[in-house]
């Protein structure tokens, strides 16, 4: 059944009932608050595992789905304060990776993941902005590759881009102007022509700022 997971200074499971509404399934303790969540199969067992992001703790914990509970698989050391997280496979291997930001470095954080929970060391990514927060994993040129897209809360009025290669590897962070200050980014085909467009919330009012593709 599927379940809805949210974290605090620990994190809460919600199991689906499969008619819209859902049970609780008890939480489980960690040890910093977290302020990112994304959800992959990391060692291949067909359930879907969590990464979540520890700010105060520097670390990634990786919670093992054993059916009817997670369990701490292992702690991932991901910068001074990883804030968001978003799993993908950015290679193409069929493995679950990550990518995590890292605003105190000003920098998204790639870990390649090895297929059995375990990851890779990190490559650092600089965004050429202030304190990135929110990442976002979407194909925005429509190559079949995923494209990376931030924040930079502390440098307002900038999201930057990194397109992907396929391989793990990005391509030189491109800035992209948005006006008014924001804390987070979503994609969607706004105007019909198939592309993602960005969504923003505006952080100072009930208004969203929308960034249209021109990929074409």
């Amino acid at each position: 059944m599927p379940y809805f997971a949210f974290a605090a200074n620990g994190i809460g499971f919600l199991l689906g009932k499969g008619d819209g509404t859902f049970g609780s399934n008890g939480s489980l303790g960690l040890p910093s608050g977290s302020f990112g969540i994304s959800s992959a199969d990391f060692n291949a067992d067909g359930k879907a595992d969590l990464a979540v992001t520890l700010y105060d703790d520097s670390t990634i914990a990786i919670l093992q789905n054993l059916g009817s509970k997670f369990q701490i698989a292992r702690y991932v050391s991901a910068g001074a304060g990883p804030h968001g997280v978003v799993a993908a496979d950015f290679n193409g291997d069929s493995k679950a990776d990550l990518v995590i930001s890292d605003p105190d470095g000003g920098a998204l954080r790639v870990m390649l993941g090895n297929g059995d929970g375990t990851f890779q060391a990190a490559v650092v990514l600089p965004t050429g902005g202030t304190t990135p927060q929110p990442v976002l994993a979407v194909d925005l040129n429509l190559d079949g590759s995923l494209d990376l897209v931030t924040v930079n809360v502390g440098s307002a009025g900038t999201v930057t881009a990194m397109l992907g290669k396929g391989t793990g590897q990005f391509a030189t962070p491109q800035q992209i102007s948005a006006p008014c200050s924001h804390t987070d980014v979503v994609a969607a085909d706004v105007n019909g022509d198939r592309l993602p467009d960005l969504l923003l919330p505006v952080s100072s009012g009930a208004t969203v700022s929308v960034l249209l593709n021109t990929s074409r």
